[in-house]
């Protein structure tokens, strides 16, 4: 209604300017008409111009031209009116746990119909006169896709430079600015995601995650090598293996950019400059005679407690060329590579116009690829995606400990930051699933109506999913103020004058479970920081909308319980909380409920389901934690050490084991530590 009244108010303002302009007499046109110039000064006779028709448009232009100038400040005062005034009406999430948290703002994907769907009591007004209460978003360095524009447009959020936003979406911002947020305000990057993030960091990630628990659960990584530092491995490689192809990747590149293959020695000497390189799947899947991959979406809300999401749609992308291992196709990306920013230049591209039953575009979704699998095929998709599934969970748990370290160090709130993750996946002739790699800023561009259909959903899904929170910025400020004077003064605080529920939302510290070797859920009082991290998932799930859990799920919990290399205390308690919930009978589930509520008593008598055992918290032992290579027999027991730098999976390749014997790559030898565990090496060959 108010926004009706001033657009009506603008209207009658530009027609009364465009009547007076077009209508009233210009004094200035007369004079030239005449002859009369006011600034000549002699009493020169000035002949009279016949009025012909190009006076006509002069004096038509000079009349027009003040009205138009004014029509279009008039439009452009409209336009800004619209972004300014769009932000009084939003729709929110309701909360499971109306007591203790608060309602979370709605993004709509461009299908939903807004009216027809949401229920009446889910729409919340702004004041427009009041700038603390409207909500806003920050674009830092980032490219004003239209997928991630349209979310925020149809959430009623209008965008600002100033510090005080609701969110911001772009690049990773510095340390000073995270340790600036407020608890409502979100971040779409974690400090220290570059462990993954960075072709050479995941492989050191990987690498380390797989001398913890074995090759055996990390074989969906390709033999990789890094360069510099293992090309004596690599040439080794190479020169035991005939006809072997490898591909050579930048360690921070995207879009296919500086890749090649390479297949000779001389050709891996010839490589200047750090990169990753892999040893080429020559045999992966084919449709249609073409190479793909698969780019899937995964959302981490938190690492303190790890909390993984992933989209159950996702894209399919072709190369434009035919398959062949032939050694003259090498250099022709075509073939060899699946990346839209590589193939789009191919005259063979085929856009996809948004029909999800094509098959013959150089883009599908997963949807349209697992239709094709069962139904051309009879593959069961399932075994595919908990494949999938795993290479997530895995590979976000080899950075999770660096990653909560550096949180704990610059982020003062638990949930201020959320990651979205874009993983390249390959699949082979006998469908096993390899890691390509990972894309922290997975690209969002829509170059078709697919692109924009998918990717619309995927950001609106994910906004939903992290709960942004509706807060008045000028009372937060005065509570933060009150807060940090009664702490100073050892006061109690006060009451929260924004009107909000929420726990504060400390970051958790990093502190091993071995502390505590059980949970007692019913000794928890109904407003400690364990019912309220329990009250946020239970929130998330209700939110989920498109996304999958990964982790916490109960055979999550018990599979991964040996990939985390300190035991941290939430984590245990998500994992006993879902141990609890698959024992749940639906009685039991809504007590429980009502528990978090606070208006009901914890279910009584309530074991874990006999499926899943409780964690444990002994630290699992090492498994073959350094490297193993040959030394002359006539090396000395004190010559013995350890090699951090390698890894065993290279030389358990192109090395033998006869002899038990440890020798750093580079450097040094150092002493050898008998409480180290080595696999293979028999306890009474070690040094005493």
């Amino acid at each position: 209604g108010i926004y009706c009244c001033l657009l009506l108010f603008w209207s009658l303002v530009v027609c009364f300017l465009l009547l007076f302009f077009l209508k009233c007499p210009s004094r200035h046109l007369n004079k030239m008409e005449s002859g009369a110039d006011d600034g000549c000064k002699d009493d020169a006779v000035v002949t009279r111009q016949p009025v012909g028709g190009g006076i006509n448009v002069i004096r038509w232009c000079n009349r027009a031209c003040p009205a138009v100038v004014a029509a279009l400040v008039i439009v452009v005062g409209l336009v800004r009116g619209m972004s300014t005034y769009s932000g009084l009406r939003y729709f929110v999430v309701r909360t499971l746990f109306p007591s203790y948290r608060n309602d979370t703002i709605r993004f709509l994907s461009p299908s939903e119909d807004v009216m027809s769907n949401l229920p009446e009591d889910s729409v919340r007004l702004i004041d427009p006169s009041n700038e603390s209460t409207i909500l806003s978003f920050r674009m830092y360095k980032a490219v004003r896709h239209s997928c991630v524009m349209g979310a925020f447009a149809r959430a009623g959020m209008v965008e600002t430079k100033k510090p005080d936003w609701n969110i911001i979406w772009g690049t990773r911002i510095d340390d000073e600015s995270y340790a600036a947020l407020s608890q409502y305000q979100k971040v779409n990057h974690f400090p220290g995601t570059w462990h993954i993030g960075r072709k050479d960091a995941m492989l050191r990630s990987l690498l380390k995650l797989k001398r913890l628990v074995g090759s055996s659960e990390i074989s969906f990584l390709p033999l990789s090598y890094n360069l510099p530092h293992d090309l004596s491995l690599l040439l080794n490689e190479i020169d035991s293996s005939e006809n072997a192809i490898f591909i050579a990747k930048p360690p921070a590149s995207s879009r296919g950019r500086g890749i090649y293959l390479l297949n000779s020695s001389e050709e891996a000497q010839s490589c200047d400059t750090p990169c990753i390189v892999q040893k080429y799947i020559s045999d992966p899947y084919l449709i249609n005679s073409r190479k793909f991959d698969l780019r899937v979406y995964a959302v981490v809300t938190s690492f303190n407690p790890l909390r993984i999401y992933v989209f159950k749609e996702g894209l399919v992308r072709f190369a434009t060329e035919e398959y062949t291992t032939d050694l003259s196709s090498l250099g022709n990306q075509f073939v060899h590579l699946t990346n839209y920013g590589v193939n789009k230049k191919s005259k063979k591209f085929r856009k996809n116009m948004g029909d999800e039953s094509c098959t013959s575009s150089s883009k599908w979704t997963l949807s349209t690829l697992r239709r094709y699998l069962e139904e051309q095929n009879g593959v069961r998709w399932e075994v595919i995606w908990d494949q999938v599934r795993h290479i997530i969970a895995s590979t976000i748990l080899s950075c999770e400990d660096a990653v909560c370290s550096k949180v704990a160090q610059v982020v003062k709130h638990r949930s201020n930051c959320f990651e979205l993750y874009g993983f390249d996946i390959l699949l082979d002739s006998r469908l096993k699933a390899y890691l390509l790699e990972v894309n922290i800023m997975p690209a969002l561009g829509c170059g078709s109506p697919l692109d924009k259909t998918l990717k619309s959903n995927l950001v609106a899904a994910i906004l939903q999913l992290v709960g942004v929170e509706a807060y008045n910025r000028k009372d937060y400020r005065k509570e933060e103020s009150t807060r940090k004077k009664n702490k100073i003064l050892g006061l109690g605080t006060r009451s929260n004058s924004t009107g909000s529920k929420k726990h504060s939302g400390k970051t958790p510290s990093t502190k091993s479970a071995q502390s505590q070797q059980t949970i007692n859920f019913q000794n928890l009082s109904s407003d400690s920081i364990e019912l309220d991290i329990l009250r946020e998932v239970e929130d998330e799930c209700h939110r989920m909308g498109d996304f999958e859990k990964i982790y916490p799920t109960p055979l999550a919990c018990k599979r991964y319980e040996q990939y985390f290399q300190t035991k941290k205390y939430y984590n245990t308690l998500l994992s006993e909380w879902e141990y609890l919930k698959a024992g749940f009978t639906s009685s039991e589930r809504a007590q429980s409920m009502q528990w978090l509520r606070g208006n009901d008593a914890f279910p009584s008598k309530v074991t874990p389901d006999p499926v899943f055992r409780k964690p444990t918290f002994h630290r699992p032992r090492p498994v073959a934690t350094r490297v193993i290579r040959e030394l002359p027999a006539a090396t000395p027991t004190y010559m013995l050490c350890l090699a951090d730098e390698m890894s065993s999976s290279h030389f358990s390749q192109v090395l033998p084991a006869s002899r038990a014997s440890l020798v750093p790559s580079q450097g040094r030898p150092r002493p050898i530590h008998t409480s180290r565990v080595v696999r293979g090496v028999p306890t009474a060959s070690l040094p005493k």
